[in-house]
């Protein structure tokens, strides 16, 4: 059992570092919500291997709540082969413009919470081994997923 700790965010560095480090820890489910995903280390070569690592563990899955995804399907390559690759455990949906938020959130396993209040200001705090912290957050995620809508096609089709 991991140690319960809370380390602030207040860096782009320590935010990349802190998605990284959830991967690597992440079990079994990891849920990340964003207005667009624009300021996440989403084309580094390190967190790429650690969103593979994760997502070859039996039982892995990984949610994406997104609430445009036009960056992703303009500038999120690796993120798309990644989907592609895994497309039985990633999913990816549209959150509805009445229950987006301004938040950049991070969680994994109901233990586990990056969050930072308003995306792209890179101030906030990543919870590890706190669920009882977690809860509420992971609650909230758990209702916006059932709320959105499927985005991003898993194949690109051409004629």
């Amino acid at each position: 059992m991991r140690e319960a700790t809370t380390d602030p965010i207040e860096s782009r560095a320590a935010f990349h570092d802190g998605i990284e480090r959830l991967f690597r820890i992440a079990r079994r489910q990891v849920v990340l919500a964003d207005p667009d995903f624009e300021s996440w280390p989403l084309r580094s070569p390190s967190v790429d291997d650690a969103l593979h690592t994760f997502l070859l563990r039996p039982g892995a899955s990984l949610r994406l709540l997104v609430g445009d995804p036009g960056w992703l399907e303009r500038h999120g390559e690796r993120l798309m082969r990644t989907r592609r690759q895994f497309a039985s455990t990633f999913e990816c949906r549209r959150v509805p413009a009445s229950m987006r938020s301004a938040a950049t959130i991070a969680g994994a396993d109901a233990q586990h919470l990056l969050r930072l209040p308003q995306a792209g200001v890179f101030r906030g705090s990543l919870a590890i081994a706190q669920p009882g912290e977690v809860d509420p957050v992971w609650r909230r995620l758990d209702a916006l997923w059932d709320e959105s809508e499927p985005c991003l096609p898993a194949t690109t089709l051409g004629l």
